[in-house]
């Protein structure tokens, strides 16, 4: 009802009580439907309306339409302007075929010599106006361009309608490099005790040994150049500091998990300006899902059009309710263990680990007490007034 959309109407006769009999017999579904002055009043879809209406020229009612909307609404009037009906199908149907065309050339980021080269490699290749786009294979040409063309380090193909657009990238070109760096400290980025440092910039101003709290500089990008000249540099280095740290890992013997599922459903939209309109009759068949959107945007030559397809896909996704004993919470808390010590720790000298395992009548527990040596420098710009 909500696709195609709501009439809602008003009926006026003296055989107001047998349209109601005849409504509620013949199970016609109805909303809001109540009596006011001999009259009725409601609303219903437009396939249900098409039935009532034919009952109140049966019982010799009068009605009328008092508001309607929706897609049905829409096609009526237009099927009652079928040339305008026919001319909007010959446009769209036109669009669609022509976006489909090869009909023009957008070359970008080269001099006038390498785009009149790219131009006679594409006539070179069969390459022209009015073939299909889908007949080019765009990551082959990007190869080829780069491959048999001079003066290209780089090649981009992509289409917009029908326009093909090839961005370039010079081989003479070459990247701005700044050698003025900003003057900047190394400091900590957490408390711990230094125990090695590689300085290739910078001035060390706290000692190997020495412990040091988050924040705090370690070097300094204000150098001593003799005893009464300083200049700020830019520090570089890393600073190995002994250090602590807690994890804890816990599994609940009754825990709820998020599964998504591995097949999924596609749905389209007739994308109009802002306007959505479902191309589709019935809903997604998962009560709880993701979506996942992409937007096909029509254009006419090189001028985008308020018109395209969205296609959605629906992932659909359920809580499993797992159920642990003790040994498999306790495996399950070492597991966790196990993939932090893969995915943080890889980097670092691990000393000691000390674990404490515990347990509740809700799960486990696991503390784990890391003794680690690790890189904790990290650069801060100093602001000169």
């Amino acid at each position: 009802m909500i696709l195609w959309g709501r009439v809602d109407f008003k009926i006026n006769g003296s055989n107001i009580s047998k349209l109601f009999s005849k409504i509620f017999s013949d199970k016609i579904k109805c909303k809001g439907l109540y009596c006011q002055d001999n009259s009725v009043i409601g609303s219903c879809s437009p396939f249900t309306w098409k039935i009532i209406s034919e009952l109140c020229d049966e019982l010799q009612l009068t009605y009328e339409i008092k508001y309607s909307y929706g897609l049905y609404t829409i096609l009526n009037w237009l099927i009652k302007r079928k040339g305008l009906l026919i001319g909007f199908l010959l446009g769209m149907t036109g669009i669609v075929f022509l976006s489909g065309l090869y009909l023009k050339t957008d070359i970008d980021g080269c001099n006038s010599e390498i785009e009149e080269s790219i131009i006679n490699y594409l006539s070179s290749r069969d390459i022209n106006y009015g073939m299909s786009l889908d007949k080019i294979d765009l990551y082959k040409l990007e190869l080829e361009l780069m491959k048999n063309v001079d003066g290209i380090s780089w090649a981009g193909v992509y289409t917009t309608g029908g326009t093909l657009n090839i961005n370039i990238l010079e081989s003479d070109e070459k990247p701005e490099y700044n050698q003025r760096r900003l003057p900047s400290d190394l400091i900590a980025s957490r408390d711990g005790q230094i125990v090695e440092v590689e300085i290739f910039g910078g001035q060390l101003v706290v000692p190997v040994g020495s412990g040091v709290h988050k924040g705090q500089v370690i070097v300094s990008g204000l150098v001593d150049l003799d005893e009464e000249k300083k200049a700020y540099r830019r520090s570089q280095g890393k600073i190995y500091a002994k250090y602590t740290e807690e994890m804890v890992f816990e599994c609940d013997y009754i825990s709820t998990r998020k599964i998504v599922g591995k097949e999924t459903e596609k749905k389209y939209y007739l994308e109009f300006f802002s306007l959505d309109v479902p191309m589709f009759f019935s809903k997604p068949a998962y009560d709880t899902y993701n979506t996942y959107e992409t937007v096909n945007q029509l254009s006419l030559l090189d001028m985008k059009l308020p018109l395209g397809i969205k296609s959605v896909d629906f992932v659909p996704y359920s809580f499993e309710k797992t159920e642990y004993s003790y040994n498999e919470a306790c495996e399950e808390v070492y597991r966790l263990k196990e993939n932090y010590e893969i995915n943080f720790l890889s980097d670092c000298e691990v000393l000691d680990i000390k674990e404490e395992l515990t347990s509740d009548d809700t799960g486990v527990k696991l503390i784990a007490t890391y003794e680690i040596i690790s890189d904790i420098a990290v650069e801060k710009e100093i602001l000169i007034k």
